[in-house]
C-alpha cells in the first residue's frame, strides 16, 4: 500500500500505538470512541462525552460506557470526577494519556 498525507488542518490526530499496540484489545467500538474522544480532547465548550460520541458513532450510552470503560482499564484514558457548580451534578472528565511505546500489553 502507497499512503501520502494529505491533511488539511484541522484534523484529528492519535498516538500511532494506540492502534499498533493496543488496537486488537479496543476493538472497532474502542477505536471509535477514542477518535471521537481525540477529535473533542481541545475544546473548551465540547459536549458531555457519551452524547458527542453517541452523535459520531450511533452507538448508544452503555455501549459508549462499555468502551470508555475498556479504554479506561488499558491505560489510555484517565476519568477525573469533578463537581459541576453550574449544574449542581458530579461529572467525569475524560483525559488522554500519553502513550510509552514501550508499555504496550
Amino acid at each position: 500500500m502507497n499512503l501520502r498525507p494529505g491533511r488539511r488542518i484541522p484534523h484529528v490526530w492519535i498516538e500511532q500505538e494506540v492502534l499498533d499496540c493496543y488496537g486488537q484489545a479496543l476493538g472497532p467500538r474502542g477505536i471509535a470512541v477514542y477518535v471521537v474522544i481525540a477529535r473533542f480532547a481541545n475544546e473548551p465548550d465540547a459536549p458531555p462525552v457519551v452524547e458527542a460520541v453517541g452523535q459520531v458513532t450511533g452507538l448508544g450510552p452503555a455501549a459508549v460506557m462499555e468502551a470508555l470503560e475498556r479504554i479506561e482499564r488499558l491505560g489510555l484514558l484517565e476519568r477525573e470526577t469533578e463537581f459541576d457548580a453550574r449544574t449542581g451534578e458530579t461529572v467525569n472528565r475524560w483525559v488522554l494519556v500519553s502513550i510509552p511505546a514501550e508499555s504496550a500489553p
